[in-house]
């Protein structure tokens, strides 16, 4: 994301949209949902978007600890 998007963006701002013209939480519109995702993704590229999107939820490892716990314990007994 650079300053190229954001120039697409203020040029379709308040437009019904697509993807090509800044609508990049497809919602149909170019609205400022479009504009906050662009700003919290300035600078990165796909690669950097994916390396945060692989860090896994909190709650995924809580589950796994359950099950860590419950395969340990049905081991000992």
């Amino acid at each position: 994301t650079n300053i190229g998007d954001f120039a697409i963006l203020g040029a379709n701002f308040n437009t019904p949209g697509r993807w090509a013209t800044g609508d990049v939480n497809y919602d149909g519109s170019v609205n400022i949902g479009d504009f906050s995702l662009l700003a919290a993704n300035f600078n990165l590229s796909a690669g950097d978007a994916m390396a945060r999107g692989a860090v896994p939820e909190p709650a995924s490892l809580s589950l796994l600890a359950l099950a860590g716990m419950g395969l340990a314990r049905r081991r000992r007994a």
